[in-house]
């Protein structure tokens, strides 16, 4: 059964990454950049409400993460991680 849901991701990057760049791909992606108050100026959050399978959430969780992973190696991404913030309505 889909349901209405919110993610997290957090991401840690390398210096020669410029933040924007980063912040760029995600909005793209149709994330939206969350200010932090203990993030490094090398660390973000982003956050997304999404239609997503509630009895798959893991699986689907894993593959939104290799997916943004994929896209930020590039980008000199060291760590992403994504959290399921659980169930909302419109």
């Amino acid at each position: 059964m889909k349901k209405n849901v919110r993610i997290g991701v957090y991401i840690s990057f390398s210096s020669e990454t410029p933040k924007s760049d980063i912040e760029n791909i995600f909005r793209n992606l149709g994330y939206e950049f969350v200010q932090g108050i203990f993030l490094s100026e090398r660390e973000c959050n982003f956050i997304k409400d999404i239609e997503i399978d509630i009895d798959k959430v893991n699986s689907e969780l894993e593959a939104l993460e290799l997916r943004a992973r994929n896209t930020l190696e590039k980008c000199g991404v060291k760590a992403i991680q994504l959290k399921f913030f659980g169930e909302y309505s419109n």
